[in-house]
């Protein structure tokens, strides 16, 4: 019975130290960031690739997905471009759910322009 006990201790402890750890799916947080983020240094394509990005990792952790070969490929051509280091510390800070709008907005991206999304489309990843 004791071992019983103990056995069922664990499991509790376990499930709820997972829990305080637990990726929130359901309820949507503001995109905050500060104007002196260095992400603001980057140009604007790769700022909303790196939004893209990661909303779609975002989206694939909540539905509990294996990252797509898109999210994949986006990671190694944002790790190409800003590197890895930042890529992670970016991804600690905002891999939450959030509107992609209102971060757009947040970086002052206006999307909707046709130059931008004419330079989206013509978009080569290189070091920043």
């Amino acid at each position: 019975m004791k071992a019983y006990k103990s056995a069922l201790l664990f499991v509790f402890t376990l499930i709820t130290f997972s829990n305080a750890f637990a990726f929130d799916c359901v309820n949507e947080r503001d995109f905050v960031i500060s104007k002196d983020h260095w992400i603001h240094s980057l140009s604007p394509e790769t700022q909303y690739y790196t939004v893209m990005y990661l909303s779609e990792k975002t989206v694939e952790q909540c539905l509990k997905e294996k990252p797509s070969e898109k999210t994949k490929k986006l990671r190694l051509k944002l790790e190409k471009a800003i590197g890895t280091e930042k890529l992670s510390e970016i991804e600690r800070e905002f891999i939450f759910l959030f509107d992609t709008r209102s971060a757009f907005e947040a970086l002052g991206l206006d999307i909707m322009n046709d130059d931008f999304l004419k330079k989206l489309r013509d978009h080569e990843f290189s070091k920043e």
